[in-house]
């Protein structure tokens, strides 16, 4: 079954490990260990001597070569997860390790683990792919089959988002050709062309909201043909409870027509991304006034308590003043008794 309409709700993990190799390696400086695969290439978790974990990926020669010059066009971009290290195994030309900061997981796996998220959350998360986006396309480059898994989290707060891997990344080139697959995030252009493009790039971004804030693909079909169908309809379900911003914003970045699509730097000047903060800005003042309330009301009780206690401790130490007098004028006086 060619089934898209729903996205898995398991748990998309960040690697599949295989039983058999869960053993330590060493490598240089390196203790490498959980090997398993992600995105189809092989990786495994690397901890050094000072015990700070990595993730730690086996490159072949041709894909290190491509990374080299896709890094060298794009410099220092800062929503690119940069490699700390490269190990060689014997040829250069035959298989190297690369190292990076330790992935906590992707944005597959945070759709999974938390469901739909609140246009807040989403906008903060839409906001980093964008910017690297632009900074891709701003240099010339764009990148291959986007989807969530092209994009990685490396904080437990799940608000640092990097892209994982240049590899997928290429310079753009009119006469192009690339063997793109079709998919939920493939934009109807690409299909016809084989060609990927800063326009199917946004495309690819806006199926990522989406998904982001639905769980649900936008184009769906039981077949590959009724996906393309969809795909090529540009139509999709709008929830009620969305924003008329975020509606204007899928507009302008799911356009079948792609010259209607909205650049990366224009898309991040949206009024969604101001409704957003606002939000966020009211919900902070609102748990700060909550708060502020709440120890507002426990100092308060405990003012009350001590206040009670101590006119407890007065109207004790009095009615004992009075029983102490009481005794006093019942006792009889000496010179009575003679």
């Amino acid at each position: 079954m060619f089934n898209t309409n729903q996205l898995p709700v398991q748990n998309l993990a960040i690697m599949k490990t295989d039983q058999k190799s869960t053993e330590c390696t060493r490598m240089g400086n390196y203790t490498l260990s959980h090997q398993g695969t992600f995105q189809g290439r092989h990786i495994c978790l690397a901890r050094d001597d000072q015990n700070k974990t990595y993730t730690c990926k086996r490159r072949t020669g041709a894909e290190l070569n491509h990374i080299r010059k896709v890094q060298l066009v794009l410099g220092k971009c800062s929503r690119v997860l940069p490699i700390m290290n490269v190990v060689n195994t014997g040829s250069v030309l035959t298989e190297s390790y690369t190292f990076q900061d330790q992935i906590r997981g992707s944005l597959a796996d945070l759709v999974a683990r938390k469901g739909p998220l609140p246009e807040m959350l989403a906008a903060r998360i839409i906001r980093q792919v964008l910017q690297c986006l632009d900074d891709c396309h701003s240099r010339g480059v764009v990148i291959q089959d986007l989807e969530l898994d092209h994009f990685v989290i490396t904080s437990s707060s799940d608000d640092r988002i990097f892209l994982h891997d240049v590899v997928d990344c290429d310079i753009y080139h009119p006469d192009a050709d690339h063997d793109a697959p079709i998919n939920p995030f493939t934009a109807p252009e690409v299909m016809m062309s084989s060609q990927h493009t800063t326009t199917s790039n946004i495309w690819s971004a806006g199926v990522m909201l989406y998904v982001l804030l639905s769980q649900h693909w936008p184009f769906f079909g039981n077949t590959k043909e009724e996906l393309i169908q969809s795909i090529f309809s540009g139509q999709y379900f709008v929830h009620p409870c969305w924003s008329y911003e975020l509606r204007h914003l899928f507009h302008c970045m799911l356009s079948v027509q792609p010259g209607r699509r909205l650049s990366a730097v224009q898309i991040l000047k949206h009024p969604w991304f101001r409704v957003c903060e606002a939000m966020e800005v009211r919900q902070k003042l609102r748990s700060s006034a909550e708060q502020h309330y709440t120890r507002s009301t426990s100092e308060q009780q405990q003012f009350s308590r001590s206040t009670s206690e101590q006119q407890q401790f007065s109207r004790s130490t009095s009615e004992q003043q009075q029983f102490s007098r009481s005794t006093s004028e019942q006792q009889p006086q000496s010179g009575d008794d003679k």
